[in-house]
């Protein structure tokens, strides 16, 4: 059972819809359907919730993989709430006007840190659970 993978993976889900819902209000002010219109505002929006789907789902499937072979909880929920921050530091750094690019680099930090440490945890099982 991945209970508290689920958790985040709801979490996840909310800050993706917040990020999508970001992009259709520009889309609507802008009156712009497809692309980014030549807009750098909606064109780093897109980014944000774009990184956020290139690096959330993966995240999660390893996190919930290391929770079913029995990984601490508590370091599924570091993962998790890494997780969450990693991609609200990552969007606040791309935000428009003032951008944050200290934010934006510690998003990122957070987020390969969970991609390689939860890979490592999985290669570690596997090799010692004898695949």
């Amino acid at each position: 059972m991945v209970q508290v993978t689920g958790l985040y993976a709801a979490l996840f889900a909310l800050l993706y819809i917040g990020l999508a819902a970001r992009i259709i209000a520009v889309r609507k002010r802008d009156r712009v359907s497809v692309g980014d219109g030549a807009s750098r505002e909606l064109e780093r929006r897109i980014r944000m919730h774009g990184n956020a789907a290139e690096y959330g789902p993966l995240i999660l499937l390893l996190m919930a993989l290391c929770e079913m072979q029995a990984t601490s909880a508590y370091v599924i929920h570091g993962f998790g709430i890494a997780l969450i921050v990693g991609r609200l530091l990552h969007a606040f750094g791309l935000a428009p006007g003032d951008r944050n690019l200290k934010a934006r680099m510690a998003g990122m930090f957070l987020t390969f840190s969970c991609l390689a440490i939860t890979a490592l945890i999985l290669l570690y099982k596997g090799i010692v659970g004898g695949i």
